[in-house]
């Protein structure tokens, strides 16, 4: 199922242009890897993606990813992040610029 107007789509497996995009948008922090497993995206003005992304041995963050439309350049940057998740957590909305 694709996602309604501002709703969450359902889970996807994460593909390599994914770790491309988290790469780009990693932040400074020390974590020992970054690589993005599974997501949800957003469509809005743009499209947000909520991005389970493994950090360490059994460690995750969740990161929002937001992508400005192609006719706004079509940048992505992260919006928001949340610390000590599980692989098994789910991956919900959450408000942006969360840290």
């Amino acid at each position: 199922m694709e996602p309604v107007h501002g709703g969450l789509s359902s889970l996807k497996g994460a593909y390599p242009e994914m770790q491309r995009m988290c790469e780009k948008v990693r932040p400074k922090d020390n974590y020992r890897y970054f690589y993005p497993i599974l997501y949800r995206m957003q469509v809005v003005a743009g499209t947000n993606y909520f991005i389970k992304v493994h950090v360490d041995e059994d460690k995750y963050v969740h990161i929002c990813v937001s992508q400005a439309l192609p006719c706004n350049g079509g940048e992505c940057s992260i919006s928001g992040i949340q610390s000590n998740k599980t692989l098994e957590d789910p991956i919900d909305y959450f408000p942006l610029g969360t840290k």
